[in-house]
């Protein structure tokens, strides 16, 4: 019974950090595209903020605004 308990709490930890990644790798590519939009490059800037609501969209309701700033510019 411990084993699975410990097998159980392993898994649920391994998860949480999964998913941990995951946002800190949509985090980079919104700051990417926050730099390719500072420096008007707006095709690039749309491909990570893109990129960045592929991975971590729910968490981030700005994306689309931010993609929609990217289109005017390009």
């Amino acid at each position: 019974m411990k084993t699975k308990l410990c097998l159980f709490v392993a898994l649920a930890i391994s998860l949480s950090s999964l998913t941990s990644c995951r946002k800190i790798e949509g985090r980079v590519q919104i700051r990417e595209a926050n730099n390719a939009y500072s420096h008007e490059d707006y095709k690039n800037a749309l491909v990570h903020y893109r990129k960045a609501r592929e991975i971590d969209g729910p968490s981030f309701p700005e994306l689309t605004r931010m993609i929609g700033y990217s289109l005017v510019g390009s």
